[in-house]
């Protein structure tokens, strides 16, 4: 299904992917088997959490895109369970212990993924202890020069970024994949970026497609 210009949909549910371009609107809960935006989008309904983000559950297919899976995971806020299942590797600080989920748990867990990608290594890579791991989140924002490599730690902008994504803190991460992709220290800024130092290409847009993907979920 392919919405675009000003278009909005009603809640409901379809057996389809969503496909918005433009500045698309959704008022109300709806559910679909896959989400893709090329433009702005607004909803109004139940904020849901996926709770298991981690680089296993990101698909590239066949055209380079990526796309996040196994949507089987989330519920929104209203229904969520008080102990939940996850991936303690990639979960949130707050997830660990046993805190609120919310959808700036989801943010940090993508986080850990760009990390691992732009680092080429997991973050967390041979902690065995639950001391050990919740220790290594609350302090990874501030070792991010130590661990990424210099053509990354250099560039401000991008370090800013990740910082805002892993955050120990939920109230310092952005406040949703929204403002994560088009605040002025996010992906939107850090692809303008690139454009302007032509190092742009296909590849570089992922995360903001990403963002984009979760804008549907959180």
């Amino acid at each position: 299904m392919r919405i675009s210009g000003s278009g909005r949909l009603s809640a409901g549910k379809i057996d389809e992917e969503l496909h918005t371009s433009g500045s698309a609107r959704i008022q109300g809960d709806f559910e679909c088997n896959g989400f893709h935006s090329s433009g702005s989008f607004r909803g109004s309904g139940n904020l849901t959490v996926h709770g298991d983000i981690k680089s296993s559950n990101i698909m590239v297919k066949r055209t380079g895109n990526a796309k996040i899976i196994d949507i089987g995971s989330a519920v929104t806020l209203e229904t969520a369970p008080s102990q939940r299942t996850c991936t303690p590797a990639y979960a949130a600080p707050e997830v660990l212990e046993g805190r609120e989920h919310s959808p700036r748990s989801d943010l940090a867990s993508l986080g850990y993924v760009l990390v691992e990608m732009l680092s080429g290594q997991p973050p967390f890579a041979g902690l065995t202890s639950f001391h050990d791991l919740l220790e290594a989140k609350r302090s990874l924002a501030h070792r991010l020069p130590q661990i990424l490599p210099g053509e990354v730690s250099c560039n401000e902008l991008l370090m800013n970024f990740c910082s805002g994504l892993v955050a120990a803190d939920p109230d310092r991460r952005f406040p949703s994949a929204e403002d994560a992709d088009l605040e002025k220290q996010g992906a939107a800024s850090f692809h303008r970026q690139l454009i302007v130092g032509g190092l742009a290409s296909e590849y570089e847009n992922e995360i903001r497609a990403w963002l984009q993907d979760m804008t549907g979920i959180v």
